[in-house]
């Protein structure tokens, strides 16, 4: 068996799989305080050499993008105007080998955006890549220990330590991607668990300290009618839920420290990065209001709202209402939810008419038979 078919063999074994999984993403913080200095600069190292390769390639696509593309050392930057060689030192195959799928994913999107008669142009290019994904566990990254406390990523020589370990449950297989974020360097790892042990492993879930709280899924028997307004909605039992989430007074000032200050200068980029975690922060609490909201409105059974134009709101007199409750958001996801469950109910009540249209034909060409008989005698 040559190399190809073992690897499509493993790749089928794998689709087959997935078929009685589900994927469950774990977020774990990497602590750069406890890295030395030459680790975190090969660190950061990584996005930018990140960036100078999908540059490079979306540059020239019909001559770059080719299989000689993952092999790349060195690689021409404009600085200015004019272009310098930068060599690729910390990137190692397997991530060239992501990047180089990602810029092939884009070109299928645009392709098919373009068949469904959108306006689509070029690819363009990057200020900024936040994200590399790591192929292979166990090769591109691995966990050094038991705990999951230490990491070691392809191309860094010493192992990392990392926040949130305790969460990956136990007998799962690891997919995983590293993520810049204004408040640091994160490392999504996605875990598959299978089916019936889902609900085992969620009910068993320990916190920091190692002890297991028992979770139950209550559930409500009545159906809830939404009402939603700028600022949050209201139920029709009468439950009135209602949040701002507003910028900080650390946030404005800032802003207008930007303001005064010269534009590319060492400050003005700190406080660029001040401003960025400042709307992470922002961004994290209204996030953790609307999982809590929706949270608990996945538990009725039975939700009806009515189609709202939010976005005409936003447009209007009640954009900063909408902006700071992100009631859109909320309805989306609803809107996914239960489309999907009410796709399912409409085809289920699809295919019961279809049955009863054929009962329904075949009962009458039975009686015109009966009809024709009786004429006949």
């Amino acid at each position: 068996m040559t190399k190809a078919e073992k690897i499509k063999q493993t790749w089928q074994q794998t689709k087959e799989r997935r078929k009685n999984q589900i994927p469950v993403v774990c977020q774990l913080k990497i602590n750069l305080n406890s890295a030395s200095k030459e680790t975190r600069e090969k660190l950061f190292r990584l996005f930018l050499e990140a960036k100078w390769l999908y540059n490079y390639i979306v540059a020239d696509i019909g001559n770059r993008l080719d299989s000689n593309a993952e092999k790349l050392r060195e690689v021409e930057i404009k600085v200015g105007e004019n272009f310098e060689k930068r060599r690729i030192e910390n990137l190692s195959s397997q991530m060239k080998q992501a990047l180089v799928e990602r810029i092939k994913q884009n070109l299928y999107s645009l392709h098919i955006q373009k068949e469904n008669g959108y306006k689509t142009g070029k690819l363009q290019f990057k200020h900024y890549v936040n994200s590399i994904p790591l192929k292979q566990f166990g090769n591109t990254f691995k966990f050094v220990n038991q705990q999951m406390t230490r990491v070691k990523i392809q191309g860094i020589n010493k192992p990392l330590r990392v926040l949130g370990g305790n969460q990956i449950p136990e007998d799962s297989e690891i997919a995983k991607a590293l993520v810049r974020k204004p408040s640091g360097i994160y490392l999504f790892v996605t875990c598959y668990i299978d089916r019936d042990k889902y609900t085992g492993a969620w009910e068993r879930r320990k916190n920091r300290k190692g002890v297991v709280k028992p979770r139950v899924w209550q559930m409500f028997d009545t159906a809830a009618g939404i009402d939603f307004k700028p600022a949050g909605l209201v139920l029709s039992n009468g439950l009135k839920l209602e949040w701002q989430i507003k910028e900080t007074k650390r946030l404005k000032k800032l802003q207008k420290q930007l303001a005064r200050q010269q534009k590319g200068s060492k400050r003005w980029y700190k406080t660029k990065e001040k401003i960025a975690r400042e709307y992470e922060k922002l961004t994290n609490i209204k996030y953790d209001v609307i999982n809590k909201t929706c949270s608990f409105l996945y538990r009725y059974k039975t939700v009806c709202f009515q189609k709202d134009n939010i976005k005409g709101w936003k447009d209007g007199y009640f954009s900063k209402s909408v902006h700071y409750s992100a009631v859109g958001t909320i309805k989306r996801r609803l809107s996914t939810v239960f489309g999907f469950l009410l796709w399912q109910s409409k085809v289920l009540c699809q295919q019961r008419r279809h049955a009863a249209v054929a009962e329904v034909s075949m009962m009458s060409s039975c009686r015109k038979e009966f009809s024709d008989v009786l004429f006949a005698v």
